[in-house]
Formats: C-alpha cells, structure tokens, sequence
C-alpha cells in the first residue's frame, strides 16, 4: 500500500497492478480505494492484525535461549535468490520459514 503524501488515508495505489495473477497482497490497515484490479487478477488481500506482544515474548524468551523452542525453519537463502524465496512461497510449501540472508559488507 501507498501513503498519500497529503497524509490522506492509505490508498491501495498501484499494488495490485504491480502484483501477479493469484497473487497476495497484505495490509495492516483498512484498503480504501479500487480494489477491481483484484479481481481482474485473481489476487488475494489479506488484513493483518498487528498487536503488542511484549508478554508474550518474555515468556518465549527463556525457552528460546535454552534451546527448548526454535521456530521450524524451511531453508536460508542469499539475499540475491529472493526470486526463489518468493517462488517458494507461492507454491504453498508451508514447511516453514524462510530466511533471506543479508551479506554483511
């Protein structure tokens, strides 16, 4: 999504048009504006609902530095192979995260 520079309510903008058919596309806050290019191409938008979870995490903390926890994790792949990662995303593999790794330089 796309802020309007005149601060006006987020707008859907060019999202769907840059998207592919079947697609997804996420956003935190209510869509405003035209959202036929969905359907025009299949694509899927989805509302995430974003809360504070400090609590949550304190109680997560311990268990992941002693090892008792880790979140499952699909594959690590360079930066460079986020075309691959996308892929991988679209197929449904569902087998866990993927991380993204960032040369340091």
């Amino acid at each position: 999504m796309n802020a309007d520079p005149a601060r006006r309510p987020w707008q859907l903008g060019a999202a769907p048009a840059l998207g592919c058919p079947g697609g997804r596309l996420a956003c935190i806050l209510a869509p405003r504006g035209d959202l036929s290019q969905l359907y025009v191409k299949n694509q899927t938008l989805h509302g995430v609902f974003l809360t504070r979870e400090g609590a949550r995490l304190r109680e997560m903390t311990p268990l992941l530095e002693r090892g008792l926890a880790s979140p499952p994790i699909a594959g690590v792949l360079p930066l460079e192979q986020v075309a691959e990662a996308h892929r991988r995303l679209d197929s449904g593999h569902g087998a866990g995260k993927l991380i993204l790794a960032i040369a340091k330089g």
